[in-house]
């Protein structure tokens, strides 16, 4: 899940035309990064430890490489001199297939940059990414994910009315590039779009929950090529209600959803190979109040699947663990210090030796915290992340 991008479309955000006042519970959507369209953080070293990186307006960015004990080293990051660092997005995905993330900087008008980390920290080659003279690289949106299951990230451009741009990596430094229309006058700016491994294929697919009771699920098969299946939960299924998230949610080769629908009650659809689902309503208890805060998808035990976080409250956070049995939760009540609904978090694998996933609270003016997650469900090991002095913490966009 974590090298997935699991945004939702532009339009279905309320910083769509602006950073606004409050989003729909009343706290600022820069804090939930809904002005940042895939917040996503990678291994940029190849060590096997989630590394940050924070970008800002004036200088040189920062790359925080996590250390085996949840602290982090911090090295200043700029191309070149004057390097514009917060232009536009950026993008992580293994484009060159050596096990280390890379940056897209989707910067400019018609281009963007790819660098390709180096086994050096904090030093990576750069490659120009144009697809042909005057392309509109900030047209619509862009996915990156491993559609031909060779290893390589890959781009989706969702750019355009009725048609999309995929480019296949041929290594990082080049891509072949493919049209995608499913038909003739397809709404390619409706909904949302997400990636993930539907299907159990090995390679990612696109899931465009485009419509008001529908969506599409479009199986890559291989370069240019795909299956297309209806996903229709039930005539007058609400589709453009809440949010959506996907992850592996049990211990099968298949990503699920988690739709945030509902004012009490949420749904999970769990796939299984060649695209079948089954649907599990997900409700804590009866006034459950879903449409509150966050949600994020993490396997934090390191058990079964992807775990349920919702960061709800100003102070506390629900924790519900996957068990064996679909739809079937263990809840655990999680009190970080500092804010919790109202402030950016990652999740990630931040120290050494397991495979339980980890949060990053960026909480305050100048520090934030890391809670690495112990074997016992619902318990963490906190280690302070202070960068020292003065640190901006609250600026930039953070991947």
């Amino acid at each position: 899940m974590a090298d997935q991008d699991v945004d939702r479309k532009a339009t279905d955000n309320p910083c769509y035309l602006g950073p606004t006042a409050a989003d729909r519970d009343g706290v600022s959507c820069v804090a939930y990064d809904w002005c940042d369209s895939a917040p996503q953080s990678g291994d940029l070293d190849g060590d096997g430890r989630t590394d940050l990186l924070h970008t800002r307006t004036g200088g040189p960015g920062r790359i925080f490489y996590a250390n085996v004990d949840g602290t982090f080293t911090q090295l200043p990051w700029q191309p070149w001199a004057g390097y514009g660092m917060h232009l536009g997005e950026w993008r992580v995905g293994d484009f060159n297939g050596d096990g280390s993330k890379d940056l897209l900087h989707l910067c400019c008008p018609n281009y963007g940059n790819i660098f390709l980390a180096t086994p050096t920290r904090a030093v990576f080659s750069h490659v120009t990414f144009e697809p042909w003279a005057g392309y509109g690289m900030r047209q619509g949106l862009w996915r990156v994910a491993d559609f031909d299951a060779d290893g390589r990230s890959d781009l989706a451009h969702l750019c355009c009315v009725d048609v999309a741009n995929i480019f296949y990596s041929n290594g990082g430094t080049s891509f072949g590039h493919y049209a995608f229309q499913p038909w003739p006058t397809y709404g390619m700016q409706l909904g949302v779009w997400l990636t993930g491994n539907i299907n159990g294929s090995g390679g990612a697919d696109l899931v465009h929950l485009c419509c008001q009771n529908s969506g599409n699920l479009f199986y890559f098969t291989s370069r240019g090529a795909y299956l297309h299946q209806g996903f229709q939960p039930s005539p007058i299924y609400g589709m453009q209600q809440g949010i959506w998230q996907i992850g592996r949610m049990n211990s099968d080769a298949t990503d699920d959803l988690l739709h945030v629908c509902c004012t009490n009650y949420s749904n999970i659809f769990y796939f299984g190979t060649g695209g079948t689902f089954s649907l599990h309503p997900f409700q804590p208890w009866p006034t459950y109040g879903m449409q509150m805060g966050q949600w994020r998808i993490a396997n934090l035990d390191g058990a079964f699947g992807g775990d349920i976080i919702h960061l709800w409250g100003d102070s506390h956070a629900n924790l519900f663990y996957s068990t064996s049995t679909n739809g079937s939760f263990t809840l655990h009540d999680f009190a970080p210090a500092g804010a919790v609904r109202s402030v950016r978090w990652r999740d990630g694998l931040f120290n050494a030796g397991n495979f339980r996933r980890d949060l990053v609270q960026v909480c305050c003016t100048n520090s934030g915290n890391v809670w690495l997650s112990n074997a016992i469900q619902g318990t963490f090991s906190y280690v302070a992340f202070n960068p020292g002095g003065a640190y901006p913490m609250q600026s930039g966009k953070w991947r």
